[in-house]
């Protein structure tokens, strides 16, 4: 039971990584879903230099998104295109769960942020769903402002 409806606590969703404050349901919810922690942690000072614009959750596999999504509603999502190796030992592709995601949640602006810039990679993600493609070594202001646009 939530005793304040205006903060939403992830607590109870240890599997969603740190939040930086408390979930405000007024301000729109941007997700990164990244296996790299130094990712992560530069999205957080972007999430800072917007003044906390947005609320920002930080999910390091594909079971913390989706307990993400079963538990809110997410705008925009950051999505890695490279994911690590699932439990199994297989490399999980991001751009491949585009479908699933946007079927759990079909609102969702999907940035996919990774350090590819294949040009088949980009015509598959926007094929996929995608709102964008942004290689991560994008000047932090561009991102917060495809962030913004989208």
């Amino acid at each position: 039971m939530v005793s304040n409806p205006s903060k939403i606590s992830i607590s109870s969703f240890p599997q969603v990584v740190s939040e930086t404050e408390g979930l405000s349901s007024l301000k729109p919810v941007v997700a990164i879903l990244d296996d790299d922690d130094v990712a992560r942690k530069r999205m957080e000072l972007i999430w800072n230099l917007s003044g906390g614009s947005f609320d920002f959750l930080q999910c390091k596999s594909p079971s913390e998104i989706w307990a993400a999504l079963d538990s809110r509603r997410v705008h925009v999502l950051l999505l890695d295109r490279d994911l690590g190796k699932d439990p199994t030992g297989n490399l999980t592709n991001g751009i491949d769960l585009i479908p699933e995601l946007l079927e759990a949640q079909a609102h969702l602006q999907i940035l996919v942020l990774t350090g590819s810039d294949s040009v088949s990679e980009v015509v598959r993600a926007m094929s996929y769903g995608a709102a964008n493609f942004i290689v991560k070594d994008t000047d932090d202001s561009l991102i917060l402002a495809q962030i913004g646009k989208a």
